[in-house]
Formats: structure tokens, C-alpha cells, sequence
């Protein structure tokens, strides 16, 4: 099955079958959209934010993404991420119950004796935080109230820990107001996610003062072995660090 996305020197970039997308205006309006996702040209971007423009305004937009959704079900999780995406940034009517069925969707069992760095369900968690992400940023179209009471179904009807932590941050930012109701929902070692606040970049930002510069020494590509640890990489400072 073909991925919409590759990775390349540049990044991932967007790359499907245009069949798939073919049949309905909608369906096209999606496939441009997915193609331009990645573009970091002026061209792409206006083909990207056109293609979206002209979705939000076609009534057969969610039925045309439900549709190809459900054809890659199982299968091309990076497909799926990039449809919720577009939509997400579309918002066509009715885009909210979609988004809320992908986020509750049941996730593959964990495979103990994968030794891959992304296993099948990492993506899939992915996916479903992609469609809790997409009802946050579509509420205002959608209606706040509207979004609310999905926001909840995925609290409650959803159990992957990580899902239930990232829908209630979507939640308490459109409704700041239901930390009560989100502790009646969440057993108590996740009552932590209601307290969770985004950082501001001056939290991050740290200024370190030394009394000399840090010198690096950076050896060649080492053999391995003892040798290899021995001739690896090493960074010392000629004095101690003080904040």
C-alpha cells in the first residue's frame, strides 16, 4: 500500500496515489491537500491553504475523508495522521464526530517482542492524538459546546493513558472551567494531566556561565571495542559550572 509520506534528505514529504482521491470534488480538494501539506515553497503553501479553504466549504468534505479513512483502516497510519491533519485545518461540517470516533478507535495490543524503534501501535497512538488535537483546534467551527461534550466521550470511552492525558489538555483549553468534571472521569493517578501547563520560552531559555570556554575534542570515526569507548567523543571544562 502506498504511504503518503517518505522521508527524505529534506524532511518528510508528501507523496500518494492521486486514484485514491479521485471519484468526488471533495476527494481531490483532499489529495491536493495532502500533497501540499510538506511544501516549503510560496506556491505550495497557497495550494495547500486554497485546497483546505475550498474543502471547509464542501458538504461532501467529512463523508469524502470518512470513506478513505476507512480504506486504509489497517493499514498507512502516516496516511491517516495527514487526512486528520487537513482536516483539522479544514473543519468541513460534521468533521467533529469523525475526529471523535478516530480518537476513541481501540489501539493494537503491545507487541513485547518487537525490537523495531516504532512499533505498530506508536503510530497508532499517533494517529488518535492527531483526531484528539484536531477536535481542539477545530471547536471554534465546530462549537465549543459541541466539542466539549466529544472532548468528554474520548475521556471516557478511550483508556490508552497517554490519550485520555492528551484529551484532557485539549479539553481544559477550550473549556477551562471542567477540571471538576475531568477528576470525576480520570482515576486518580491521572489527575496529574490537569495541572499540566505549556512552558513559555523563557523557562527554556538558559544562559550558563563558565569562568573559561569548554573545549571539545571530537576523534575520528573509533573501531569498536574498548578502543572505540576510549576514543569516543569527549567535551571537559576547566572549570566548574556556576548558574
Amino acid at each position: 500500500m502506498t504511504s503518503c509520506c517518505e522521508t527524505t534528505g529534506d524532511g518528510l514529504q508528501a507523496s500518494h496515489d492521486p486514484t485514491r482521491f479521485a471519484g468526488t470534488s471533495a476527494g481531490w480538494l483532499i489529495g491536493q491537500a495532502v500533497k501540499y501539506m510538506h511544501a516549503d515553497d510560496d506556491e505550495g503553501r497557497q495550494s495547500y491553504q486554497r485546497a483546505t479553504e475550498l474543502l471547509a466549504r464542501d458538504s461532501g468534505g467529512t463523508e469524502s475523508a470518512a470513506r478513505l479513512l476507512k480504506e486504509v483502516q489497517h493499514g498507512d497510519p502516516m496516511l491517516r495522521w495527514s487526512l486528520l491533519y487537513v482536516l483539522a485545518d479544514a473543519a468541513p461540517t460534521g468533521v467533529g464526530e469523525l475526529l471523535t470516533d478516530v480518537a476513541i478507535s481501540a489501539l493494537p495490543a503491545v507487541n513485547r517482542d518487537s525490537q523495531a524503534c516504532e512499533s505498530p501501535r506508536d503510530l497508532e497512538l499517533l494517529v488518535r492524538t492527531m483526531a484528539i488535537e484536531g477536535l481542539a483546534q477545530v471547536a471554534d467551527r465546530n462549537g465549543a459546546e459541541l466539542t466539549q461534550r466529544q472532548l468528554v466521550s474520548v475521556l471516557e470511552r478511550q483508556m490508552e493513558p497517554a490519550l485520555r492525558v492528551e484529551a484532557t489538555k485539549a479539553l481544559l483549553r477550550i473549556a477551562p472551567a471542567s477540571a471538576d468534571l475531568i477528576r470525576k472521569i480520570l482515576p486518580d493517578e491521572l489527575h496529574f494531566a490537569i495541572d499540566l501547563r505549556k512552558a513559555r520560552e523563557s523557562d527554556l531559555h538558559v544562559e550558563p556561565k563558565f569562568d573559561k570556554p569548554i573545549t571539545c575534542e571530537v576523534a575520528a570515526a573509533p573501531v569498536f571495542g574498548q578502543k572505540a569507548r576510549s576514543r569516543s567523543p569527549s567535551c571537559s571544562c576547566h572549570s566548574e559550572y556556576r548558574p
